[in-house]
């Protein structure tokens, strides 16, 4: 979601590809209920969506190195936990897929971040992000 929307011509984050991100948090807590071959097929079905998404949008450039280079003026550089301010400006943002969005990056820090390498930064640069564009989608 993040790296397809920011370019060299700017920010612009795509508000469907924003729900395939949301929903992945929903299908995380969904596949815990399920048996494993319905989990299979949920996360199969996921996956198609997602590229059919992505299709749809215009296969849109991922721009990891724009993302990783992203610095936010809502960045906190002193704070020992970048995620507290993220966090507190999405809960005060007014438009309510922020925090959705901000909340779906955590999970993925949380469950696929523990290598502590440049790519974990992605989480929190796409949170930051998403915080900074105050939910100025893209479509």
């Amino acid at each position: 979601m993040a790296a397809t929307g920011i370019s060299d011509a700017g920010i612009s984050i795509n508000f469907f590809l924003m729900h395939t991100l949301t929903s992945t948090h929903a299908l995380y807590h969904l596949l815990f209920s399920l048996s494993p071959s319905e989990s299979a097929i949920l996360v199969h079905a996921q996956l198609v969506t997602i590229l059919v998404h992505y299709v749809a949008t215009g296969r849109l450039a991922i721009n990891t190195n724009l993302l990783l280079a992203y610095q936010s003026p809502n960045s906190d550089i002193n704070s020992s936990n970048p995620w507290l301010g993220v966090v507190d400006l999405a809960v005060k943002t007014e438009e309510p897929h922020v925090v959705k969005a901000v909340r779906a990056a955590a999970l993925g820090q949380i469950l696929y971040g523990h290598e502590n390498n440049a790519e974990d930064d992605l989480w929190i640069k796409a949170a930051q992000l998403t915080v900074d564009q105050k939910g100025n989608w893209g479509r």
